[in-house]
């Protein structure tokens, strides 16, 4: 089942399953997503089960809805979407897990944490939060599975040698409008998931399943050229 993560200030603050044709957003409290904030209109927002899937279209709201950081009035909803409204994030995944979502509230960090460079010549890892060549908006985590850690090593490029712990459900590499995917946290391991321009994502140079492909330690992901290894991280790290 579809649902909507919405996150403040970079803490998770509830989840909603998008269960039903109509789901409301807005400041009012009657609305069914309750934002309770001067930036969002008491009607903001509507998420619409259609023939096309979830759209969602802006009321005429003052501020405007955005959709990975552009303005839209009616848009068709993908996998890992970001909707802006007002100064929270709306986030929505079809790809829901067995875990049991975090309750209204809770607050989970949802930063990504970098690990150490490793040797053989890898620049020093740096911060790439916001960086939209290696991740186009913060991960989420919307449920726990328990997995071994692993991350990912830019191999190529400006930002060769940034490494990123995968340490929440969903990682989303690329740029919304271009080539890009998600690295889905699930309970039968890491799951690469083409999100958008599909024909251009590989595999060590083999394009993924239309399920997505479930990753292996010292795979090669390739968006558009960028290249990205996945690896399981050791204890000794």
């Amino acid at each position: 089942m579809a649902q909507m993560t919405l996150t403040f200030g970079g803490h998770t603050i509830a989840v909603y399953a998008l269960d039903r044709d109509r789901v409301t957003v807005g400041r009012r409290p009657n609305n069914d997503i309750h934002i309770e904030n001067l930036s969002v209109s008491g009607y903001h927002a509507v998420i619409l089960r259609t023939e096309e899937g979830c759209v969602v279209e802006d009321l005429n709201s003052t501020n405007g809805t955005l959709v990975n950081d552009t303005p839209v009035k009616r848009h068709v909803l993908q996998e890992g979407d970001v909707l802006l409204i007002g100064k929270h994030e709306l986030v929505y995944s079809t790809h829901t897990e067995s875990a049991t979502p975090p309750k209204t509230g809770t607050a989970i960090d949802p930063h990504a944490v970098p690990v150490s460079a490793k040797g053989g010549g890898h620049a020093e890892p740096q911060k790439s939060e916001r960086d939209p060549a290696i991740v186009a908006g913060d991960t989420i985590a919307c449920a726990i599975v328990q997995l071994p850690p692993a991350a990912i090593r830019v191999l190529n490029g400006s930002r060769r040698g940034t490494e990123l712990r995968l340490e929440h459900s969903r990682t989303r590499l690329g740029q919304a409008g271009k080539a890009s995917a998600i690295i889905a946290r699930e309970t039968r391991g890491y799951v690469l998931i083409p999100t958008e321009r599909k024909e251009e994502v590989f595999v060590n140079d083999q394009p993924p399943v239309a399920d997505g492909h479930l990753l292996e330690d010292r795979d090669v992901v390739e968006i558009a050229g960028l290249q990205v290894e996945f690896y399981y991280i050791s204890h000794d790290q």
